[in-house]
């Protein structure tokens, strides 16, 4: 029989008590249990940079890593160090990948120099981040989308000096997630590369950054390829000719310039794999490329 919840304040109460519960549950779904770190870090008569870990506590986190809190530094003249013993990493210019931020503290004519300590505060473990930033052989075969974020925020942060080295280490990250799932017989795929790049968080990272990982990406498909005033250039050689009277300065948004017809035919073979072509549209859109330019004649 049926009982009305009017006239069962039991019933009531018990479903007021099921929906919070589901609620509850999905206001924690997208959360984990994670920590936030705190290190110290002071410059020494090497020109190095010693880092510390200083605390860490227990919190629970969105899965989605807000840009804006994810990792604070402050300069500071007066800190006292509370665990000197927890050394974690020694930052030096010879770094795999080389960070402005702590180039110019080592930098006896720079701002940054004027100060000897800092204090970095972050919801992820910088020290793992640091040491695998140091040699491409240590990028890790499995990664998180969290995990993955938190290594943009450090390249953004630190301001990641663009080089060859950096765009190397990009291609291993894009070819080792492109290959694993390639391989993966499973839908549940923890690292998702078309999620990272179109979410809002990777829409905050600076430009240049999103500029490489396209040419990073490209070059994994083994396409040459130039940014240039906005424009992306795919060609053969970086010595092919382009003319700039093909592109309008005036439209408010990039282009796509593909000068050879073989190049043409590589692209549209590639980009037949949907989770691929989604890649690729999600990288052109954050750089606000919207039309594609065919010259091969």
């Amino acid at each position: 029989m049926f009982t009305s919840g009017k006239n069962n304040p039991n019933l009531n109460i018990k479903l007021v008590s099921i929906l919070i519960s589901i609620l509850n549950f999905c206001i924690l779904f997208d959360s984990s249990l994670a920590h936030k770190f705190t290190y110290s870090f002071k410059r020494n008569e090497n020109f190095e940079i010693l880092f510390f870990l200083e605390d860490t506590k227990e919190m629970n986190i969105n899965t989605a890593l807000d840009y804006k809190d994810s990792i604070k530094i402050f300069f500071d003249i007066n800190y006292k160090f509370k665990n000197e013993k927890m050394h974690v990493y020694t930052y030096k210019k010879e770094n795999f990948i080389c960070f402005g931020l702590f180039d110019n503290f080592l930098s006896p004519n720079s701002s940054e120099n004027a100060f000897k300590t800092g204090i970095i505060e972050c919801n992820f473990e910088l020290s793992y981040f640091l040491r695998i930033c140091n040699d491409i052989i240590e990028i890790p075969s499995k990664w998180t989308n969290y995990d993955f974020k938190s290594f943009l925020q450090i390249l953004t942060s630190f301001k990641a000096i663009e080089n060859k080295r950096l765009l190397e280490y990009l291609q291993v990250i894009i070819f080792n997630n492109l290959m694993q799932r390639k391989n993966s017989v499973s839908n549940n795929r923890d690292f998702e590369l078309k999620e990272v790049f179109g979410s809002c968080f990777f829409s905050k990272i600076d430009i240049s950054i999103k500029k490489l990982f396209i040419i990073a990406y490209l070059n994994v498909l083994m396409i040459e390829s130039a940014i240039k005033d906005g424009n992306l250039i795919l060609m053969n050689s970086v010595n092919d000719y382009v003319d700039s009277y093909l592109f309008n300065e005036h439209i408010p948004y990039g282009n796509i310039l593909v000068n050879d017809f073989k190049i043409f035919c590589a692209l549209e073979t590639v980009l037949e794999n949907a989770y691929m072509c989604d890649i690729f549209h999600v990288l052109l859109s954050q750089i606000n490329i919207k039309s594609l330019i065919f010259d091969a004649y």
